[in-house]
């Protein structure tokens, strides 16, 4: 019941659920005067549990109320140690369920946007992965391959809908290209910063991050671009990320994005 063996209220319900049964009594009388004697027959009636009794019942027992039918005095059916919740255990992890609803405020129009979405990155043991690779040879929509964590590809967005193939995400990384700045440039970056706020104001962020990254990356400079990828990594919604994305100097970014997550965590 999960009410706790002093909540009355609870018990006085499931008393009253189980309503009353009859029982047989008899009564006798017998007066001194000669021809004075009686017996009487009659019913009364009694709780099936009483509230104490409902409070004393054994953790393990349980009563089903079911409609159209007389209740039901039971065994409870732990889960716990059949092979469905082990196996459900097991996909879960080590870290367990993790719920992929976010909600984000949009400072625009003032309103709060519930948005659903996965991990972009799961990182996964030798053992894991080899468990993967076996049930992909089962389920075709079960896709493994190996890459290099600096590879750019930990940066695709796995939520776009249709989901692209392996072939087009693998044409995708061969096709980004991460800007490398020099040093004179970076010397010159501030003095650039009233043109580049300008420039980039009227950047097109249509599409994904992806989309936007793979736009602009030759226009960042690499530690711009780090903290755009940050975002992305710690679940940043794309929306997220495109509010700080022309902003002008990594530290901006850096900042900017220091908020979006403490908000997130909230």
């Amino acid at each position: 019941m999960g009410s706790g063996a002093t909540a009355h209220t609870t018990h006085q319900w499931v008393s009253d659920m189980l309503e009353d049964m009859t029982i047989d009594s008899r009564s006798e009388s017998l007066g001194h005067s000669q021809g004075s004697g009686n017996l009487q027959m009659s019913k009364a009636g009694m709780k099936l549990m009483t509230p104490g009794q409902i409070s004393r019942m054994p953790k393990n027992d349980c009563i089903l109320f079911l409609k159209g039918e007389r209740p039901i005095y039971d065994k409870k059916n732990w889960p716990f140690n059949t092979e469905v919740f082990k196996e459900a255990e097991k996909i879960a992890g080590q870290n367990g369920y993790k719920n992929p609803v976010y909600v984000s405020y949009d400072e625009r129009n003032k309103k709060y946007i519930t948005t659903r979405f996965e991990s972009r990155l799961n990182y996964i043991s030798k053992e894991e992965f080899t468990f993967f690779e076996e049930k992909a040879k089962e389920d075709s929509s079960i896709q493994t391959f190996q890459i290099d964590d600096e590879e750019a590809f930990l940066y695709l967005n796995f939520n776009e809908t249709p989901q692209p193939s392996l072939r087009e995400l693998e044409k995708m990384v061969k096709e980004i290209q991460v800007a490398e700045v020099n040093e004179e440039e970076e010397e010159k970056e501030t003095d650039q910063q009233p043109d580049m706020l300008q420039d980039r104001e009227q950047w097109d962020l249509s599409g994904d991050i992806i989309d936007c990254f793979r736009r602009y990356s030759s226009e960042l400079s690499p530690e711009e671009q780090e903290e755009i990828i940050k975002g992305i990594e710690e679940g940043l919604t794309d929306q997220d990320v495109k509010r700080y994305f022309t902003l002008v100097g990594a530290e901006k970014m850096r900042q900017y994005r220091r908020v979006l997550i403490a908000r997130k965590k909230k």
